[in-house]
């Protein structure tokens, strides 16, 4: 049942992905997240690093929000009978962890998140792609030689 129901989430997951592409409603969010950090900051779209920021944000809040009926559904039916828990006690501790979640995404992802933007838009690309490709030989390496 786990499985199948993996399946389904990932098909969903997906499809709802490449609809979103082909509608362009990514190019509307980076319009949006430059209308906002023009809002709430007075800043025009110069400032790549805090529009990519906003546009990352809102990204991952339409993500959260398309999974969140299948991570509830799986918390609340297929988990809570497997662990014997109480619904509402297995909806609450979602809500918690969402709430959790999203504050050490906040803390920690906003200042990481600039950081990798600002250098990613100051330096040269074939530079990153050099740096992962040192990255993805030094994993290989590091896991053949188990």
């Amino acid at each position: 049942m786990r499985l199948s129901f993996s399946r389904l989430e990932s098909t969903y997951g997906f499809i709802t992905e490449v609809g979103l592409l082909l509608a362009g409603i990514f190019v509307w969010t980076n319009t949006v997240a430059e209308d906002v950090v023009h809002f709430l900051f007075n800043w025009g779209p110069e400032y790549k690093v805090a529009n990519g920021v906003v546009f990352l944000l809102i990204v991952s809040f339409y993500s959260a929000i398309m999974k969140a009926p299948f991570e509830i559904y799986r918390i609340v039916v297929i988990d809570s009978k497997f662990l014997k828990m109480d619904y509402t006690n297995a909806l609450a501790n979602w809500i918690w962890d969402q709430l959790k979640l999203s504050v050490l995404a906040i803390l920690v992802g906003i200042p990481l998140l600039s950081l990798i933007l600002k250098l990613v838009s100051h330096f040269d690309p074939i530079h990153w792609v050099c740096y992962f490709s040192k990255l993805f030989i030094e994993s290989l390496v590091l896991i053949f030689s188990i």
